[in-house]
């Protein structure tokens, strides 16, 4: 729906939609290719997770979020500056506030966000980027907005330096390998004794816990019944590529396009990146 609303607004655009968790669907290179990545994310885990994966690439980033009556834009422009993780304590960033199921009590009485807060947020967000993108002077700190009141303002902040988030890759070497090659592929390219990593677990097989089914089945984790007896299935996960079977493409495995992978060598680890 969004997709076709931009084609609407603004003929002639560009759009590529990837229905895809962010770590499925965009890879490291991609974003440090982007001139600017504009981060509307609904959670806080999502948003830690973008500001983790701009700042291994120093990507210029600016994340916005809604309340009911307002919201708040930050802008992360400055690769040495501060991020989203910065902004909470080692507590919050630890904390998920996705639900674990649709059973589990809230702390908190949710609320959605009004479409007007929207608006304000996003015509914020879009500002500060055609200025960035002009090399214009952009706000420094969290623009806090208060629709209940009528005001903005601007909240400074300051880098952490005990934030988890800023260790940026330094190099990496470029490889005749994407997404849609096989594990096979990759293996044979890096050689014997380099083991590369994901940056998400990989399932390697499902067991029950209640009747003891097992059966090998490597790809992207998901929740599924036993088929013997219904108890949902656990499943056993492994972030080492190399174990899942030649055969399987890479994609298959959640590997976005161009993803940057590490590689652990005998000398510590290496970085990859993938042609597509």
């Amino acid at each position: 729906m969004a997709a076709k609303t931009l084609t609407t607004l603004a003929p002639g655009i560009q759009i590529q939609t990837r229905p895809k968790p962010l770590i499925q669907g965009v890879g490291l290179s991609e974003l440090r290719d982007a001139d600017i990545i504009l981060g509307c994310l609904d959670s806080r885990v999502a948003r830690l997770q973008l500001a983790g994966r701009c700042n291994l690439v120093k990507a210029p980033s600016i994340d916005g979020g809604t309340h009911p009556w307002g919201g708040e834009v930050r802008p992360y422009l400055d690769s040495d500056g501060p991020c989203y993780g910065c902004s909470l304590t080692p507590e919050e960033r630890a904390i998920s506030d996705v639900p674990w199921s649709c059973l589990e009590e809230s702390s908190e009485t949710p609320v959605g966000a009004t479409a007007s807060s929207s608006v304000v947020v996003g015509a914020w967000m879009s500002l500060i980027a055609i200025r960035f993108l002009m090399n214009l002077s952009t706000p420094q700190g969290t623009i806090s907005i208060d629709g209940s009141r009528g005001i903005s303002r601007i909240v400074q902040q300051q880098r952490d330096t005990e934030c988890p988030l800023h260790t940026p890759i330094d190099s990496a070497k470029k490889i005749v390998v994407s997404c849609d090659n096989t594990v096979a592929a990759l293996h044979n390219l890096l050689g014997a004794g380099k083991i590369p990593l994901a940056w998400e677990p990989i399932q390697q097989r499902v067991e029950c816990p209640h009747c003891g089914f097992q059966q090998s089945r490597w790809g992207i984790p998901t929740i599924t019944p036993c088929p013997q007896c219904g108890t949902t299935l656990r499943s056993r996960t492994t972030l080492e590529l190399h174990e899942a079977p030649g055969h399987l493409k890479l994609v298959e495995l959640g590997i976005a396009p161009r993803e940057i992978l590490a590689v652990r060598t005998a000398n510590g680890i290496e970085w990859v990146e993938l042609s597509g």
